[in-house]
């Protein structure tokens, strides 16, 4: 059952200590414990009727929930397998590109090196 208690003195000292007189003191901690009981009123009227849960209902529903984490954790491992294939595929391609911008530029860079080179020891 739930009930709720609350000091209405201290409160009403705390609040005359930060600046409210006793009336407004008076009157923020009588609102205040309306508003808790309505809302444990609210909590046992949404309570009525439901019976507590028996331990094979908690164990049951523990093992359902231990079988979608389950799932959820295999759907997710393949979705993550296809990522890092696909990305293994796109790193080798990248690599290849790489490769053979390197060469080019190297072959390219060796010309032109001959070239000077050439130029070089043309005009001595």
């Amino acid at each position: 059952m739930l009930t709720a208690t609350l000091d209405t003195h201290d409160l009403i000292k705390e609040l005359k200590q930060v600046g409210f007189d006793e009336r407004q003191a008076e009157a923020q901690v009588h609102t205040a414990k309306l508003i808790a009981d309505a809302a444990i009123n609210h909590l046992k009227e949404e309570a009525k009727g439901q019976e507590p849960a028996t331990k094979y209902e908690l164990k049951q529903l523990e093992n359902d929930l231990r079988f979608e984490i389950k799932q959820v954790e295999t759907s997710l491992t393949t979705k993550i397998d296809k990522v890092q294939a696909s990305m293994q595929i796109e790193i080798e391609k990248n690599k290849n590109s790489i490769l053979l911008w390197s060469f080019s530029m190297f072959i390219t860079q060796t010309s032109l090196l001959l070239g000077l080179f050439g130029k070089v020891l043309n005009f001595y």
